[in-house]
C-alpha cells in the first residue's frame, strides 16, 4: 500500500490538470496565465496529498519537525555553501539562454538548429543523471 499511494496521488493530480487548464484558460478566458495557474494548482494539490500521506506514516513522523533555534543558528554556514552553488547553476542556465538569443540574431534556421542541439545535449545529460539517481536509490535501499 505504501508504494501505491504516491502513485495514486500523482495520477489524481495529472488527471485533474486538464480540468484546471480548461476551467482557467478557456472558461475564465485567462489564456496563458490560466495554464500557468493550473500547473501551480496541480503541483500544490500533489504536494498537499503527498505531505498528508507522509505525515500519516509512523516512520516519517520524526522527519517532520518545525525549525528551531539550532536550524536558525546554522543558517549562515548553509548560506555560505548554498548561495555560491545557486549562482553557479544560474550562470550555467543563463549561458545556455544567451546562446539561444545570440543564435537568433544569425537566423531562424541557425536558431532552430541550436535549439535542437541544446535539447539533445540536455537529454543526453538527463540519461546519466537518471542512472545516477537510480544507483543512489538502490544503494540507499541496500544500506537501509
Amino acid at each position: 500500500m505504501h508504494n501505491t499511494v504516491p502513485l495514486a496521488s500523482f495520477l489524481i493530480a495529472i488527471t485533474m490538470h486538464p480540468v484546471w487548464c480548461w476551467v482557467l484558460a478557456i472558461k475564465y478566458d485567462m489564456k496563458l496565465e490560466g495554464i500557468a495557474l493550473a500547473a501551480i494548482i496541480s503541483n500544490f494539490f500533489n504536494f498537499v496529498l503527498m505531505t498528508v500521506f507522509f505525515w500519516s506514516l509512523d516512520d516519517m513522523q520524526e522527519a517532520f519537525v518545525l525549525p528551531n533555534q539550532d536550524a536558525i543558528d546554522c543558517l549562515k554556514e548553509y548560506m555560505e555553501v548554498g548561495v555560491p552553488n545557486v549562482i553557479m547553476c544560474c550562470l550555467d542556465y543563463w549561458a545556455y539562454e544567451m546562446m539561444t538569443i545570440v543564435s537568433g540574431t544569425i537566423g531562424v534556421e541557425q536558431q532552430a538548429g541550436q535549439v535542437i542541439l541544446m535539447n539533445m545535449s540536455e537529454m543526453s545529460f538527463m540519461i546519466g543523471m537518471g542512472l545516477q539517481s537510480a544507483a543512489c536509490t538502490v544503494q540507499g535501499n541496500k544500506i537501509g
